[in-house]
């Protein structure tokens, strides 16, 4: 069966760096929190990918974004995890902050896309010159490919 990226649903992600750090959050009351994710989600009807990722990001953080955002890629994506598995078209951006707001902190998202209970978000930064937390197993829906692209926008070798 073919399916049109028009079909698809829409998700826009920004992956938020500062310095070598990247910004990851899971959900630490989910049962089956499978790893690190972005900030980001569903792109609403009529919402440009860009909008979309920065109200997610604000949404899901509690936090303003004021830094310009880059485009890092996209891609059509079979999402195969246990919580909402089939095709999506995912959008990623990378946001460059001179200082970080904390070094980690828990936040509700309070209106999540599905309609369901508020969601508890944990975040925290990892290193990205520290290759065992890039371990493709330590994300949740292959966050991690567009890793190597970030690290070589960072200027991080391989």
């Amino acid at each position: 069966m073919h399916v049109s990226r028009r079909d698809l649903p829409f998700k826009a992600y920004i992956y938020v760096t500062c310095g070598t750090d990247l910004l990851v959050m899971h959900e630490p009351e989910v049962p089956e929190d499978e790893g690190w994710q972005v900030p980001g989600g569903t792109v609403d009807p009529g919402e440009s990918f860009l909008l979309a990722a920065l109200r997610e990001f604000e949404e899901e953080t509690g936090l303003s974004l004021s830094a310009p955002l880059a485009f890092l890629g996209e891609e059509t994506y079979l999402k195969t995890e246990i919580r909402n598995p089939g095709w999506q078209h995912r959008v990623f951006y990378h946001a460059e902050l001179r200082k970080k707001p904390a070094t980690h902190w828990d936040h509700f998202e309070m209106h999540p896309s599905d309609g369901g209970p508020p969601i508890r978000l944990r975040y925290e930064w990892i290193d990205l010159t520290q290759p065992a937390v890039l371990a493709p197993a330590l994300f949740y829906a292959d966050f991690d490919r567009p890793l190597t692209s970030l690290r070589q926008r960072l200027g991080l070798k391989d």
